[in-house]
């Protein structure tokens, strides 16, 4: 949606191509846009964000230990994921 506004803005202008998309029942505003088009395009903070939780929940060191001692313990991956999340809020 962003990269169709991008690629016609210069012909129509950004905020009559989101009125015309909000009239057909897409969901843009013009501050979306332009929200997006500060920070250059990029993924949001919060996307970044959830990248990087995503890596510390998967990859890290500390994780890989606590993972297999509760794998020693018993304890099935449902149950494993659960508590992880949990030790990481910590």
């Amino acid at each position: 949606m962003i990269a169709y506004i991008r690629e016609y803005r210069d012909r129509f202008g950004g905020e009559p191509i989101c009125a015309v998309l909000c009239a057909h029942g897409t969901q843009i505003d013009p501050s979306t846009f332009h929200a997006d088009q500060d920070r250059g395009f990029g993924p949001s903070d919060r996307e970044l964000s959830d990248v990087i939780t995503i890596d510390a929940m998967v990859h890290g060191p500390d994780i890989r230990d606590y993972v297999e001692c509760r794998c020693a313990d018993g304890m099935t991956d449902r149950e494993i994921r659960r508590l992880r999340k949990r030790y990481l809020v910590r």
